[in-house]
């Protein structure tokens, strides 16, 4: 069964010669690239097994400086307190994505198209500020300086703002 020659392909320039589209029907260099796959998940099989041989016999001191027990009414708290700021730290990444999306001087908003282009030039060192200072200072507070509840309260306003938000302001 033949597949696709690659002078069927329009893209006849010499740097796509390692495509996808110029491997077909060369069976030595679909052979060359199972192989490399191959040895690449035998390389990365056998780096996961001896991290985690390494990881097995090592001692980690508690990292945790807070004394205070969380129960689950205090988390429960934690994690409201922690979603309305996370709402808040988002809107920067939901202002950007309006600012990409509606048209200047002709919204409801009555954003002229200059307010628009300054909130999008503007709006990186804005949310630059918000995920590297804001973000884990108010994470650490509320958790009380623990930093295994604390990194998990960063991920969840690290996703909303740079996936979650942007991508529902803009549809």
């Amino acid at each position: 069964m033949g597949g696709v020659l690659p002078q069927e392909f329009e893209c006849g320039r010499p740097w796509l010669r390692s495509t996808l589209a110029y491997l077909t029907d060369t069976p030595q260099a679909e052979a060359g690239i199972a192989a490399m796959a191959a040895a690449y998940a035998a390389a990365s099989s056998f780096t996961a097994v001896l991290v985690w041989s390494k990881a097995q016999g090592m001692h980690y001191p508690a990292l945790c400086t807070s004394h205070v027990t969380f129960t689950w009414a205090r988390w429960a708290a934690v994690a409201l307190a922690w979603l309305a700021l996370a709402v808040v730290f988002a809107l920067p990444s939901c202002m950007y994505a309006l600012s990409r999306s509606i048209p200047g001087g002709q919204n409801n908003l009555g954003l002229s198209a200059d307010a628009l282009e300054a909130f999008r030039y503007s709006v990186g060192p804005l949310v630059s500020l918000v995920n590297s200072v804001l973000v884990p200072c108010s994470a650490r507070r509320l958790t009380r300086d623990d930093p295994n509840k604390a990194t998990a309260l960063i991920l969840v306003s690290r996703f909303m703002t740079s996936v979650l938000v942007p991508v529902r302001c803009h549809c």
